[in-house]
């Protein structure tokens, strides 16, 4: 491995540097800190544009930050999502650390609200779903960002990245024996600002406080110093200015986000859940964010304008200086099992996303017979509580029930994921024991719904906690002859609707929901013919695509597409 010469007083002695197949000009540079800084480059063999952060190592003069370093750049390696900065590689020698990362080429989420003052409500949400659906994937690898804020969401082709994951924290690091607060005060919740305590729902906090800042121009919460602003944020409610007209569902948003009670405050799948990202138009996968006043070619990776007024301040206070345990970084070929693992438990939590999003609407619509509806939720429920205690078995008893290879090593890693998968257990849990308990108080019901002789084998094994091939055998069965009505109700419904024609909400809902459970079924046919081969469901599934690529419009076109799928399928 060659480097060229670059030291930390040596930035400026020459006008390409070159870091492997990197290179970038002295002239480029984009951005800096206290130790480090950043440049425009690019890719000399893809002559692709990157940006290039120089971490000065002569100014880490602590175990702590050391330590920070590190889990930046094991932050970075675990994460996969469009909307969290990409890195490409990462160098160390004993002078500097290399990160290279994507170029991000319209700036910062700052510099657009102070743009454009404040930012109306709807583009505020999609910009909102970026984040959060970047956020998802942080709490899905079990990291904690602990410095969110708008400077810190970057913006590349109008699509928002969460970025800088310099005072990130692996949710299963060891405990730390060097007690430092890290953040920016204005963004810090109640808890971090004085107990010092960080947590999933820490990063929460700062989202809340990012989506006011886009919708107000402000920070809900300001005061002289941060002894004074944790007062404030203790004895007072956000308030929400009259003469900016926000939707009730984003200020009831806004404020589960600013629970000053942790346990109150919205988890991450309460914010992927949220009505505000279903409303007909946000119905889509997130998408570019538009600003006439920007210019592409015109927007730095980097500010090298930031603000340093008291509100962008980070900071890191030292409590005790004691020793620390060093984080060592996992080679890269740890990397690529870890991340075929993660890959694999994603897609379980996905498909439990896919069915809880079908139960939601089923919870609030008659779009079914009432013997219909009852047995399909029965069976998605199953399903998700049958998905639910796979992932426990995997992360609460260590046992390998997911095919995941280099298990004794990777097992290791798995705590990351005790509090998604544990919010996820009560939800499927409670779902399961509701729905069996309201079809045994009513023995009209009961009655109905036990003469299919294939649904009442399974509903006599409620106790069951194993799925089984028979299951999906009935299950598809079953989901074989809702699909089927649904389809014929549609189409009798839309007989007279013209291909574009926009759909009455109740259509739309309908049609919606068949081309959720058309795809629901493909995912069943794929456990039954491969043997539930998790590996094969992995690769094939393909489910995180199906949750954001919700069409905006939904027409009458939809349905035709619909009906080709339930041809192909045989349905």
């Amino acid at each position: 491995m060659k480097f060229a010469q670059v030291t930390a007083g040596a930035f400026q002695s020459s006008k390409i540097v070159k870091i492997e197949q990197y290179s970038y000009s002295v002239n480029d540079q984009i951005g800096s800190g206290f130790s480090s800084q950043v440049f425009k480059g690019k890719n000399d063999n893809t002559n692709e544009t990157v940006a290039i952060k120089i971490i000065d190592r002569s100014k880490i003069t602590n175990e702590v930050e050391e330590f920070l370093l590190n889990q930046e750049i094991q932050a970075l390696q675990l994460m996969n999502s469009e909307n969290v900065l990409k890195m490409y590689d990462y160098y160390h020698r004993p002078q500097c650390t290399y990160i290279i990362t994507e170029y991000c080429n319209q700036g910062d989420l700052g510099q657009l609200i102070k743009r454009k003052q404040r930012i109306d409500e709807i583009e505020a949400i999609k910009i909102m779903k970026h984040i959060v659906n970047g956020f998802k994937e942080q709490v899905a690898k079990g990291i904690i960002h602990r410095d969110l804020k708008p400077i810190n969401i970057l913006i590349r082709n109008g699509i928002p990245k969460i970025a800088d994951y310099g005072f990130s924290k692996m949710m299963n690091a060891p405990p730390e024996t060097i007690y430092y607060n890290v953040g920016t005060a204005l963004y810090m919740s109640p808890q971090t600002m004085i107990k010092n305590i960080y947590s999933e729902k820490t990063d929460i906090w700062s989202l809340g406080i990012i989506f006011y800042e886009m919708l107000y121009g402000q920070v809900p919460y300001s005061a002289q110093s941060e002894k004074d602003l944790a007062q404030v944020i203790l004895k007072t409610q956000p308030q929400f200015p009259a003469n900016i007209p926000v939707s009730k569902e984003t200020i009831e948003f806004i404020l589960k986000c600013l629970s000053v009670d942790e346990s109150k405050r919205y988890s991450c799948i309460d914010l992927e859940h949220h009505p505000i990202f279903y409303r007909r138009h946000t119905m889509t996968a997130p998408r570019p964010i538009t600003d006439k006043n920007t210019s592409v070619k015109n927007r730095d990776n980097y500010s090298p304008q930031r603000t340093t007024e008291y509100h962008h301040n980070r900071k890191i206070n030292f409590i005790a200086q004691t020793a620390m345990p060093q984080s060592a970084l996992k080679s890269r070929e740890s990397v690529r099992y870890l991340t075929q693992n993660d890959e694999i438990i994603q897609s379980q939590f996905q498909f439990i996303e896919l069915m809880f999003r079908i139960l939601r609407i089923l919870d609030k619509q008659q779009i079914f017979n009432q013997d219909f509806q009852i047995k399909l939720k029965f069976l998605i429920i199953k399903n998700m509580f049958f998905k639910t205690i796979l992932l426990r078995e995997v992360v609460e008893k260590k046992k390998n029930v997911l095919q995941l290879c280099e298990f004794d090593t990777y097992i290791e890693t798995v705590g990351k994921y005790q509090t998604q998968v544990h919010e996820i257990y009560q939800i499927a849990k409670e779902y399961h024991d509701k729905q069996y308990q309201m079809i045994e108080s009513n023995h009209t019901l009961k009655q109905c719904v036990l003469r299919d002789r294939s649904f009442q084998k399974i509903y006599e094994n409620f106790k069951s906690v194993n799925e089984s091939y028979e299951f999906y055998l009935l299950f598809s069965t079953l989901l074989q002859r809702c699909i089927r009505d649904l389809f014929n109700k549609c189409n009798t419904r839309l007989a007279g609707a013209s291909d574009s024609q926009q759909l009455q909400l109740q259509d739309e809902t309908m049609v919606y929901v068949l081309e959720q459970l058309t795809y629901y079924y493909s995912l069943l046919r794929l456990i039954i013919e491969n043997n539930n081969n998790i590996q094969i469901f992995t690769k094939k599934a393909q489910i995180c695509r199906i949750l954001q690529a919700t069409p905006e419009q939904i027409t009458k076109s939809n349905l035709m597409s619909i009906r080709q799928s339930i041809q192909e399928m045989k349905i």
